[in-house]
């Protein structure tokens, strides 16, 4: 079998994308290994934080909800 540059540089970046991959799915793996939910994928402040956070408001205040509705503003012509 002969190994051309074509070979060479199909294996390079089979390797980078795989490197990739495994950077980017890294932490949600360790998380599923670990038995602990990942951090910030899908889990809101109020669900993340404690009573011992220091806010000063333990169970008085209602969670914050972020506004992601878009607003379209069209200039008049």
């Amino acid at each position: 079998m002969r190994i051309d540059a074509q070979t060479v540089l199909t294996a390079l970046l089979v390797m980078g994308a795989l490197a990739f991959l495994a950077r980017k799915w890294w932490p949600m793996l360790r998380s599923l290994v670990a038995g602990q939910p990942a951090a910030g994928c899908g889990a809101s402040a109020a669900q993340a934080s404690t009573c011992g956070n220091g806010c000063g408001s333990c169970g008085s205040a209602s969670a914050s909800r972020k506004d992601h509705r878009v607003n379209v503003v069209r200039r008049p012509r």
